[in-house]
């Protein structure tokens, strides 16, 4: 059993976001005061070197995911994107499409999801 704590050790840094939840009180939601942008910006305030995301053999920590969604927010405005604007997303399941969703709502804008597995009549 000893790998129990482990596993809830990593299942709680998973749920760190999750957390902030009860003093949002509303759905999230990119016109709202909190969305996962600022979710992101509180955790990583508070526990700049704790680990925010663990994919393959990576560790990247709430501050330097915070600091890459900050680049990308960046780079998506200096394109034009805005409040309000919708933005298709097309990207592998990998850290940068977390990044990327994040930014746009950083942005308070909108991540609009293609999904090239679906086949057939909608």
């Amino acid at each position: 059993m000893p790998s129990w704590p482990r596993l809830a050790t990593r299942v709680t840094e998973l749920r760190a976001m999750g957390r902030l939840l009860p003093h949002a009180a509303r759905a999230l939601r990119p016109s709202a005061p909190w969305n996962a942008s600022r979710l992101l910006a509180e955790r990583a305030r508070q526990d700049p070197g704790g680990t925010g995301l663990l994919y393959l053999d990576r560790r990247i920590s709430w501050g330097e995911l915070d600091r890459a969604v900050d680049r990308a927010a960046r780079a998506l405005q200096e394109a034009g994107i805005g409040p309000g604007d919708v933005v298709a997303l097309l990207m592998d399941n990998r850290p940068e499409f977390l990044l990327a969703v994040t930014a746009l709502s950083r942005l308070r804008a909108v991540a609009a999801l293609v999904n090239t597995n679906a086949t057939g009549r909608a």
